[in-house]
């Protein structure tokens, strides 16, 4: 999947980003980061005490049951599913534009003026990150046949993410050449992506049902999810360095490690083998990882209107043990001319590779505790129809994948201004690179229905931007 390691490492950055912005979004809520169904990705990616019914299995599934359902059959056809691509460094059409080769061919080489190589070194304040990911919900069913009894769902999800650091110095230096007597540290050089299939079985029960207390509804629910791993990679840089001389010659060392596991039948797709075989990307391949997570939730409504939510997500692990091959890659190198085509690609070509077959890795599931608060704005002021403020926080417990242990904070408006019009969403939240973003979305909800369409930027959708993401849901009511 991202073929670097038997190319030089320009040719590193450029294969990983094409895949991780073009291929990777061929295939839910995952990690803090991840984005959810197109209602909660319109409203800044916030939902945690939103009322969702189906589309809470994956957030909160305490919120599979409110204080005024009575039973219902809700379900959702494939595919319901939500992409983005984002960047902290260039506009996504600039991607394309120095890192796509010549007509969209990664083979070949853009020749880049000085002022080419100026604006994209000045892309990078800091180290770039170049993030892609994509949830599919596959299939999902809630159902509620009394209130007594409760509310059931089952779901299936697909979550496939890829992402890259590419550090500023590693950029500057194959773009303006070597200075003298410099060091030039490429430590912060990693990349990662991994494609994963979650079942999910979840019960949520109402706990307290009163309406003349202060706190007049709770309800709690639960979620065991069985996770296969079909496919997973991690490169990491330890001690990669350059150092020029005063007569501009270049040394150094490349040290890095690599970890990967792939299904057979997409073990062609493998970037430190050669392997040449076809790759069979099928609805159901073989897995060569798995692992057991568990959601809890409990949410509630205050008398006044006000509504919370608190969840755990994805408490778990996954175990890769099949296929698993470890890598530990270490070369040493002398350059002439930095800009010489032969001597770039011979810095990996010939490295030592020490690669061990066998064993097992374990990961943590993309863990993220959940907390939000609804507040019914027209319940406090005369506006017409409903608006609802949402305020969520997301503590990411683990960085697998679209998780991250730094925090969330989102912002979140849901309104509708009458029965028959279009639901209008919009929020506020960051993403990934801790890049603000702008969300908005439109809904429709009727007895047969709900469909929601959304972006997480707006700006990406009106203009180029360092962001490109689109969600879409429907779910069919059966009763």
């Amino acid at each position: 999947m991202l073929n670097y390691l038997k190319k030089s490492m320009k040719k590193i950055i450029i294969y990983v980003l094409i895949l991780t912005f073009s291929n990777n979004l061929a295939n839910s809520q995952s990690g803090n980061f991840g984005l959810g169904d197109a209602r909660t990705v319109a409203l800044g990616n916030t939902g945690n005490a939103l009322s969702q019914g189906l589309l809470s299995i994956n957030r909160n599934p305490s919120l599979l049951i409110n204080r005024l359902d009575t039973g219902y059959l809700h379900f959702v056809l494939p595919f319901n599913m939500s992409i983005q691509a984002t960047t902290n460094t260039l506009d996504i059409k600039d991607v394309k534009y120095y890192f796509g080769g010549v007509n969209n061919n990664p083979d070949s080489s853009r020749f880049l003026t000085d002022l080419d190589k100026k604006n994209l070194v000045n892309a990078f304040d800091g180290d770039g990150k170049f993030i892609a990911s994509a949830n599919i919900n596959a299939f999902s069913l809630a159902f509620m046949p009394s209130r007594e009894i409760g509310a059931f769902g089952i779901s299936v999800n697909d979550y496939i993410y890829g992402s890259i650091i590419v550090p500023k110095q590693m950029v500057d230096l194959l773009l303006n050449g070597n200075n003298v007597n410099q060091t030039y540290s490429f430590n912060t050089l990693e990349a990662q992506s991994s494609w994963i299939r979650s079942y999910g079985l979840s019960y949520a029960r109402e706990l307290i049902n009163k309406k003349s207390q202060s706190l007049r509804y709770v309800s709690m629910g639960a979620s065991v999810k069985l996770f296969q791993g079909y496919q997973y990679v991690s490169l990491k840089s330890l001690d990669t360095k350059i150092y020029t001389s005063t007569d501009h010659k270049i040394s150094g060392q490349f040290n890095a490690t690599g970890i990967s596991s792939f299904g057979p039948s997409l073990a062609g797709m493998n970037p430190f083998n050669n392997d040449t075989s076809k790759v069979n990307v099928s609805p159901m391949p073989e897995a060569s990882g798995s692992g057991i997570g568990i959601d809890f939730g409990i949410s509630g409504e205050f008398k006044f209107g006000m509504k919370f939510g608190v969840s755990i997500n994805d408490l778990g692990s996954m175990n890769w043990d099949k296929n698993l091959e470890t890598h530990t890659i270490t070369k040493s190198f002398k350059l002439n001319d930095l800009l010489n085509k032969n001597e770039l690609d011979s810095i990996l070509n010939g490295s030592k590779d020490s690669t061990v077959k066998g064993g097992s890795v374990k990961t943590d599931l993309p863990t993220v505790l959940r907390l939000g608060l609804l507040m019914p704005v027209d319940s406090l002021f005369e506006v017409p129809g409903e608006l609802n403020l949402l305020v969520d926080m997301n503590i990411g417990l683990s960085d697998f994948a679209n998780n991250s242990k730094k925090s969330r904070l989102s912002l979140g408006l849901d309104w509708a201004i009458h029965p028959d019009a279009p639901r209008l969403m919009t929020g506020f939240s960051t993403d990934q690179t801790e890049k603000w973003r702008l969300s908005f979305g439109l809904g429709y909800n009727s007895k047969l229905i709900d469909f929601y369409i959304a972006t997480f930027d707006l700006l990406s959708a009106i203009s180029p931007s360092n962001n490109a993401s689109i969600a879409f849901t429907l779910v069919w009511k059966i009763m």
